[in-house]
């Protein structure tokens, strides 16, 4: 197969899988509002990275939310964690649409299923052409 085809296969491939990885994720910052915690959009499950006032950062899966403390598990120790509100400065949320996730794949498997089809086109093209003029020389 030809060098310049497969750098080009392998370059395009790694392009949609960086474009995958970070398309698809969406991360929203938020304060958290004068009327409680509850106002936040979170729900139970999200995984969220929280920033105390005092500069130290959290990963936690929500439980629970109150108006006045998130309630969660530490993703390091998994050990159940609260943080009263008034020591919290932002919460990060992390939220991956699902179906900007889907076309990408799928756009992915469309190219390299291209690129595949294209190789073994070519390749058949070659071994054709091989034994044409291997018969062609043998008359």
């Amino acid at each position: 197969m030809n060098a310049g085809f497969n750098r080009a296969v392998v370059l395009l491939a790694c392009s949609a899988m960086l474009t995958v990885t970070t398309a698809c994720t969406t991360v929203t910052r938020h304060s958290p509002p004068a009327a409680g915690l509850q106002q936040l959009p979170l729900a139970p499950s999200d995984t969220v990275t929280v920033l105390l006032k005092s500069g130290e950062q959290r990963a936690i899966t929500v439980t629970q939310l109150a108006p006045d403390r998130l309630l969660g598990v530490d993703e390091g120790s998994r050990q159940p964690v609260e943080l009263a509100a008034a020591d919290i400065a932002s919460v990060d949320l992390k939220r991956v649409d699902g179906v900007r996730t889907g076309l990408l794949v799928l756009a992915v498997v469309l190219v390299a299923a291209l690129a595949a089809t294209a190789s073994a086109a070519k390749s058949l093209a070659d071994g054709i052409g091989k034994a044409g003029s291997a018969a062609a020389g043998g008359l």
